[in-house]
């Protein structure tokens, strides 16, 4: 249905408009889940019913890999993201006059949740940030604490994003598990934060260690930046030894949202100046 050699919309009408990890999750769908399945199809004979079956198949036991963990299905979010890969290459058919309707037109898949977002408690603060000093990240969730940074635009610093004069850290870049760098996700994401004294104290002591123009370099090779993947691994073994409730990188984000919806700045400048003391 979607492979290169029969339809070749994705790849001329959709990717060159992609961000690269949006695109690697859409050739995730494609190439592991709906080639495999449905490709052998013909674009003209698929049906609604066809799709609909596909859809309920990837509910049911679509999961290739941890199904023992998870469950033999698919997530609902990744049935949606196939569903929306099987929605545009009909979708593109009929606009260019090769269909008269898209299959996929009346289907339906599991509602989208809002996913109900999880921050640390101010102790639980403290817990992660005593095991990860124990493990040698001390800094690098130190600085998404106190500045809320997305998991790509945290490792993209590089210390020329710095000026330890003024405080003053420059939001310029983001890096993908998938494929290098890029621009921040919108243009808003270029911005400047002023960091207090307390953490640039702890910076201006952690940079000679790093060896990197990169503030947070990856242990292998000090010339790139730490692998977003394995970075959000480490964050989940950092948490079990912790004690501490399981969330996600990017929920550090959060967690520094809601301090400072609760109380202001400065006051989390202060919570997070006591947690530099940390021994």
């Amino acid at each position: 249905m979607v492979s290169d050699a029969r339809n070749p919309s994705y790849r001329t009408y959709s990717k060159p408009g992609l961000r690269a990890t949006t695109a690697a999750g859409y050739e995730n769908s494609i190439y592991k889940h709906i080639i495999p399945a449905i490709g052998h199809l013909l674009l003209n004979n698929i049906t609604s019913d066809d799709l609909q079956k596909f859809y309920a198949v990837l509910k049911s036991g679509g999961r290739l890999i941890r199904g023992e963990i998870y469950g033999k299905g698919l997530s609902d979010r990744s049935v949606r993201a196939c569903g929306i890969c099987c929605k545009s290459a009909p979708e593109q058919a009929v606009e260019d006059g090769l269909l008269r309707r898209n299959p996929a037109d009346g289907c339906k898949l599991p509602p989208k949740k809002a996913r109900e977002m999880q921050t640390l408690t101010q102790d639980e603060m403290r817990r992660l940030l005593l095991q990860a000093k124990a493990d040698g990240f001390f800094e690098l969730f130190l600085v998404d604490l106190f500045t809320g940074l997305r998991r790509g635009e945290l490792l993209g610093l590089k210390w020329d994003d710095m000026d330890f004069e003024t405080g003053e850290l420059h939001i310029r870049r983001q890096v993908h598990p998938t494929n290098g760098e890029s621009v921040p996700k919108t243009k808003a994401g270029i911005r400047t934060i002023v960091l207090p004294s307390s953490l640039l104290e702890i910076l201006k002591a952690y940079q000679p260690t790093t060896n990197s123009r990169w503030v947070f370099p990856s242990p292998c090779n000090p010339d790139v930046p730490r692998d977003p993947s394995a970075c959000r691994k480490m964050f989940s073994k950092i948490l079990e030894r912790a004690g501490c409730r399981h969330l996600r990188l990017h929920e550090l984000r959060h967690t520094f949202a809601e301090r400072c919806l609760e109380n202001g700045m400065d006051c989390i400048f202060r919570q997070m100046s006591r947690l530099c003391t940390l021994k």
